[in-house]
Formats: structure tokens, sequence, C-alpha cells
């Protein structure tokens, strides 16, 4: 059994993005650091490694490697890391991507936008 978290993230680029061919692939790698990013406030982090091992490498997955990263993402009660990170919970993705889903998907596209107007 594998001891990681990951998910892996579907999406219709055309309907997201109107020039696909271009920017498909920058538009993946800058989703997947973007969900990184928002999730970062809800890891748990005693000493930072499990934050640390989050990939986002693979298309169309993010997942978290910690050889504990499973356990602490199904763990009920994370309590014991409220004092150094306040906002640490269970099920981090679910969390920062039913809070940030619109905000993770408006920063990519002005991040897209700002990269095609530098290219003029």
């Amino acid at each position: 059994m594998s001891k990681e978290v990951t998910y892996k993230i579907k999406f219709d680029i055309p309907k997201i993005y109107k020039d696909k061919k271009r920017n498909a692939n920058y538009f993946r790698k800058l989703l997947q650091a973007e969900i990184v990013s928002a999730c970062a406030p809800y890891v748990p982090n005693r000493t930072g490694y499990l934050l640390r091992s989050s990939d986002s490498s693979k298309d169309g997955e993010v997942s978290w490697n910690a050889r504990y990263a499973r356990y602490q993402y199904y763990l009920k009660t994370t309590n014991r890391y409220l004092n150094k990170h306040l906002k640490a919970t269970s099920r981090w993705f679910e969390v920062a991507w039913a809070k940030y889903k619109d905000k993770i998907f408006e920063d990519v596209r002005n991040k897209i936008e700002i990269r095609e107007l530098n290219k003029l």
C-alpha cells in the first residue's frame, strides 16, 4: 500500500482558456504549482518535511510523498500541530480546493495573460 497522497486533476482546457495549443502545458504546470501553494497553509507542519514532499512534476497530478503523508492526510485530529501551524488540518487538499478553487484558476489565467503580454 502506498504511503503517499495523490490527487489527479482533470479539466477541459478549451473551456478554461481559449488558446489551448500554445498554453496547455504551461497552464497545467501553473495550475499544479498554484494548488500546492494553496494547500501549504493547511498541511501539518512540524518539521516541514511533509510540505516539502509535495510533487507536481507528473502531468495532472499533485502528491505529497513523505512516508507518513497518507497517515497525516486521513488523520482525524491534527491538534498537536495547532501551536505551530494554526490552519493545519487533515484532508488539506479538499480544504484548500473548496476555499481557493476559483482564485487558483483566476491566478493561473492572470499569469498566462501576463506571459502573453510580455511576448508582444
